[in-house]
């Protein structure tokens, strides 16, 4: 009797081990014939982040100013008296919100999740497991290109019995990469979340090594939780289907971060530099006001 039981119990456990490896394997061809209006929303989707990175591209002429300040900064630091060393060319942006010349690498990009290495090492994994599954997504190339980072910041206070003070804050960053500061050529989202009390840091890195073309497929997803491993993942390898939609869920949260908060976070700097002072070129505003219709 307890034999027959052990048998049946295992025969469960690995039908449910199955099932479960099947349902969290991605088949493409399988959804594009079964669900073939979930994927017209997805190249619909694909379309709109296009959109969006169009008038971002527009942004890349801020990189040559972010770098000017970035040189003010360090001569102001070796010698505060010299008053040619403290005009700063990107002079107004919107309140929590901050600007700043960045430059490619792994070292820079991944310090959040381990060593440069494996995290190469981990991506390269996922990267192959899709080309092995007929998906056609290239490799990670990380290059050495100038960029611009624009990023918006907050915290948040909780209460104890003696005081209330700030316990958590929130930041969420974008990285505009350009090839000669005129072709966007990789655009990279960081949202982070610090819990002071806790000492945890949870950090999700969102890569589109290819934001020009019209496919989304080898945007890559690493998040870190603490001092947990960190997880990396494929856009092209989440479901698209009736029952789970994550790909095009994906596409909808992401084109809202790029097209509802950072274009209006340029247009807010923008806005600043008219009402309150001068950038180099007017002209700059009447590119980015014709090609921002939010």
């Amino acid at each position: 009797m307890y034999m027959k039981l052990s048998v049946m119990t295992f025969v469960l456990f690995f039908c449910c081990s199955l099932l479960l490896a099947q349902q969290n394997q991605v088949d493409r061809k399988k959804e594009a014939i079964l669900f073939k209006s979930i994927q017209k929303k997805g190249l619909r989707l694909d379309k709109k982040i296009q959109e969006a990175y169009a008038d971002i591209a527009t942004f890349g002429f801020l990189i040559d100013l972010a770098k000017h300040d970035r040189a003010v900064k360090i001569a102001r630091e070796k010698n505060p008296f010299v008053r040619s060393q403290t005009r700063r060319k990107l002079k107004y942006v919107p309140l929590k919100h901050s600007i700043r010349y960045v430059k490619e690498g792994e070292d820079f990009l991944f310090s959040d999740f381990g060593k440069a290495s494996e995290v190469r090492a981990l991506i390269a994994k996922k990267i192959a497991f899709a080309q092995k599954n007929n998906v056609n997504v290239p490799n990670l190339n990380i290059a050495n290109r100038d960029g611009v980072e624009v990023s918006h910041f907050g915290y948040g206070s909780s209460y104890n019995f003696k005081r209330a003070q700030a316990s958590v804050s929130g930041r969420k960053k974008l990285s505009l990469y350009f090839t000669d500061n005129k072709t966007l050529s990789m655009a990279i989202l960081r949202l982070e979340n610090n819990d002071y009390y806790a000492g945890i840091k949870d950090v999700e890195l969102i890569i589109d090594p290819s934001p020009t073309d019209d496919k989304t497929d080898d945007i890559i997803i690493l998040y870190r939780e603490g001092n947990k491993e960190a997880t990396a993942n494929l856009l092209a390898l989440m479901h698209n289907n009736t029952f789970y939609d994550d790909r095009n869920k994906f596409k909808i949260k992401y084109y809202e971060y790029l097209k509802n908060r950072f274009v209006e976070k340029f247009r807010g700097m923008s806005n600043y530099n008219k009402e309150f002072g001068k950038w180099p070129d007017d002209s700059y505003f009447k590119r980015l006001d014709n090609g921002l219709d939010l």
